[in-house]
């Protein structure tokens, strides 16, 4: 696999709706899309050559996560920002019949660690979560979620309050934003 090398700014599982100003790769030929590849096979660039990275909804559905992300942290520069959108694991949205996984308030903080203390991970990863928040859907029907959010996303410890009781299935998330930097 030819390893590129100009791009800066990549977005992962960009289907038809790439943002701008990134190179779009998805497993499928959507309008919109620079490359058509498998992410599960690697990422076709070069070491420490992209400065920030884009997903949305698309890490439920890869195979082999761990590699995944494994791939993601070889590809970044120092400092690299990563934005990353996923279902949150009580929403409708992670119950699509092709997600593999669920995520969660605290994942990717498994990634937060130095190489002697690497359990998630055949190959040294190291990424700081900048920001987490809980995004709930913004329908009419659903005015409560208007207030909700930004409620629960003062404080860590009150997403993590509502992750732990009844209030994530009474009130369900939509999904989940991080943003990670690449420690290296």
């Amino acid at each position: 696999m030819e390893k590129k090398s100009n791009v800066r700014k990549l977005e992962i599982g960009c289907g038809s709706k790439k943002q701008k100003g990134f190179f779009g790769i998805d497993l499928y030929p959507y309008a919109g899309v620079d490359l058509v590849i498998d992410v599960d096979n690697g990422l076709p660039f070069k070491n420490n050559t992209i400065e920030e990275i884009y997903t949305e909804h698309a890490l439920e559905h890869v195979k082999e996560f761990e590699f995944v992300m494994e791939e993601i942290y070889r590809i970044c520069k120092p400092k690299a920002k990563i934005v990353i959108k996923v279902p949150y694991f009580s929403g409708k949205s992670a119950f699509f019949e092709f997600h593999r996984r669920f995520f969660r308030y605290d994942s990717f903080t498994d990634f937060e660690q130095d190489e002697k203390s690497m359990l998630t991970t055949k190959n040294p990863v190291n990424f700081k979560v900048k920001k987490r928040k809980l995004i709930f859907l913004k329908k009419w029907y659903l005015p409560w979620n208007f207030i909700i959010e930004p409620l629960f996303n003062i404080h860590q410890k009150i997403c993590l309050f509502y992750e732990e009781t009844f209030l994530r299935n009474l009130f369900p998330a939509y999904e989940m934003y991080f943003e990670l930097e690449a420690k290296k």
